[in-house]
């Protein structure tokens, strides 16, 4: 995980009482704090809080074929 990753709550992180707040939403890595081996995430709509990285995962882009337009 780098700076500048989108993440969301991992399935452990959506089973702690003080996640639960921050389910359904996507955010930001802006931060990774080495020493703790923490990284700040800034939240859509909600502040930035400090996780553990088995908190948090990579948002999977959904993948979508466009049809080509009829000739």
């Amino acid at each position: 995980m780098q700076v500048g990753d989108l993440v969301e709550l991992s399935a452990c992180g959506k089973k702690l009482i003080g996640f639960r707040w921050l389910r359904g939403y996507q955010g930001i890595v802006i931060k990774n704090m080495r020493e703790f081996s923490v990284w700040k995430v800034h939240w859509f709509g909600k502040p930035a809080t400090v996780m553990n990285r088995k908190d948090i995962k990579h948002v999977k882009a959904k993948k979508t074929l466009d049809k080509p337009a009829n000739l």
